[in-house]
């Protein structure tokens, strides 16, 4: 997440630099991005149209979802965080499944069969290339 304040387009400004800095960090890895405008409760509905369209804009440069939340207030902050959990769960779930398919078999799970009033976990059969 690339949070930013609405009520400074400076801030705004910044947040390609800040996702530049982030994924030089985090080498090798292909982040869910996404660009939060905060303090949305600061502004009037008209002055914030005007802010949106250009962090729409921003956003779609740096290949981001576009949220504005209100942390004082609490707006859109529960939806934005579902949303990253979906996402990241979505994510997690592709790559188990390709890359489980790109060595020709399927990793199947197994967790909290009830036997006997017990709970069994078994563990997932993956190939070692897929163990890493």
């Amino acid at each position: 997440m690339i949070v930013f304040d609405v009520t400074n387009i400076v801030t705004l400004a910044h947040t390609a630099q800040w996702l530049e800095e982030a994924k030089q960090a985090n080498l090798g890895l292909n982040p869910l991005v996404f660009l939060v405008g905060t303090k949305r409760d600061l502004m009037s509905e008209g002055a914030y149209q005007q802010i949106e369209t250009q962090a729409r804009r921003v956003a779609q440069g740096l290949g981001a979802e576009y949220w504005a939340v209100s942390s004082k207030t609490g707006d859109n902050v529960e939806a934005l965080f579902l949303r990253v959990a979906a996402l990241a769960f979505n994510q997690a779930v592709l790559q188990e499944v390709q890359g489980c398919e790109t060595h020709k078999h399927t990793a199947t799970v197994k967790i909290g069969e009830k036997l006997d009033n017990t709970y069994e976990t078994r563990k997932r059969s993956k190939c070692a290339a897929c163990r890493k």
